[in-house]
């Protein structure tokens, strides 16, 4: 399941159309936003199960995939054309941006409030706790 789409990453461009035809194609869109969402998988993953299905993450996680597909698709077109100002002055790399983003699900700071938790089970596991092992300790003997 791809976090965005090819018209998701269009919008993005108010003068370009991607198509079979273009500088970069809609097939090189495609390729590049399932890169992003497995780089988005691989990193969110260690805290949530992904796919992310929360309809609020979602929105989260496609803004991010959009981020770092668009900046892509900004730097290639940038060495295609020949023209270092297809990034405007002043504006923030949307790739850093949806990065850091994802910094931050990963540490905690953001969080998905409908994704679904990779853990259930945070905290410390003890073998003797989970398969119900009683501890039996002697008075006056070193049992270490």
């Amino acid at each position: 399941m791809a976090y965005c789409t090819t018209a998701n990453v269009q919008s993005e461009f108010k003068d370009i159309t991607f198509s079979a035809s273009t500088s970069i194609t809609s097939t090189e869109i495609s390729d590049f936003i399932d890169q992003a969402d497995a780089e988005i998988n691989g990193r969110v993953g260690l805290v949530y199960v992904t796919p992310i299905t929360g309809s609020i993450a979602l929105l989260i996680i496609k803004s991010i995939s959009i981020g770092i597909v668009t900046q892509r698709v900004k730097d290639i077109l940038a060495v295609k054309t020949g023209n270092p100002d297809v990034e405007q002055e002043g504006r923030t790399n949307s790739a850093i941006a949806a990065r850091k983003m994802l910094d931050e699900i990963v540490s905690g700071k953001m969080l998905l409030t409908d994704a679904v938790k990779r853990s259930s089970g945070d905290g410390v596991k003890s073998y003797t706790s989970i398969n119900n092992i009683e501890h039996v300790f002697e008075k006056e003997t070193n049992q270490w």
